[in-house]
C-alpha cells in the first residue's frame, strides 16, 4: 500500500518520529512505513524483535495495555549512543557487539519518553486534544515471553529507518484493535 492511502493520523505520527529520529540522530533518516501484521498474538509475534526495546504507553484514562513501540536492538544502539554522544566507532562497535549497556538503557528510555510524546502531540492533533500520554514499563523483549501483550486483537504499523550509512533497524506500533478503533 502506498504512504499516500494511509489516514492523516499516521502520516503525521510517522512525520513527527521522522523528525524526531533525525534531530536524535543528528543525520538525515529516510523513513518509510507500513501496516503491519493484525490480529491475535500468533498474528503479529513476526515483529516482536528478539532483544528489542519496548515501550508501553499508557492512553490516560482509555487504556493502560494497548498502545506498544517497539525497536530493534540495532536502532536503540544507534539512538541511545546517538543520545549519549558516543563517538560513531564507539556506536558501530557497540552495534558489531551486540552491546546494550546500563547507560545505553538510560539513554534509551529517555529516547522512548520522546517517542512518547511526539505520539501524543500526533494523537492530540488529529483525535483528542485532551489526550494524555504516559510512558509506562520499558524493557528489552524476549519473544519466548510475551506476557506483557493482553490476549486481545492488534494492529500494528511498522517502519523501516535508514540513518547514517549503513545503519537501518524497524520499528513498530502496537495498538490493541479496540483504542486503534477509537483514534484512527
Amino acid at each position: 500500500m502506498e504512504e499516500g492511502k494511509y489516514n492523516p493520523l499516521m502520516k503525521l505520527l510517522f512525520k513527527k518520529l521522522k523528525v524526531l529520529l533525525r534531530d536524535l540522530a543528528g543525520v538525515n533518516v529516510v523513513l518509510s512505513f507500513r501496516k503491519g501484521p493484525e490480529g491475535k498474538l500468533d498474528e503479529i509475534k513476526s515483529i516482536l524483535w528478539d532483544g528489542a526495546f519496548a515501550s508501553q504507553i499508557k492512553v490516560e484514562n482509555r487504556a493502560e495495555n494497548d498502545l506498544w513501540f517497539l525497536i530493534e536492538k540495532t536502532g536503540a544502539i544507534f539512538l541511545s549512543g546517538k543520545l549519549l554522544l558516543m563517538p560513531q566507532n564507539s556506536i558501530e562497535e557497540a552495534m558489531a557487539k551486540d552491546d546494550f549497556n546500563e547507560s545505553m538503557v538510560d539513554a534509551q528510555r529517555e529516547i522512548c519518553n520522546m517517542i512518547t510524546g511526539a505520539i501524543g502531540d500526533a494523537l492530540r492533533e488529529k483525535v483528542d486534544k485532551t489526550l494524555h500520554l504516559i510512558l509506562g514499563e520499558t524493557f528489552t523483549v524476549d519473544p519466548a515471553n510475551t506476557s506483557f501483550l493482553p490476549d486481545q486483537e492488534y494492529i500494528s504499523y511498522t517502519a523501516n529507518v535508514k540513518a547514517a550509512g549503513p545503519v537501518t533497524f524497524s520499528m513498530a506500533l502496537i495498538i490493541g484493535s479496540e483504542l486503534a478503533y477509537a483514534i484512527i
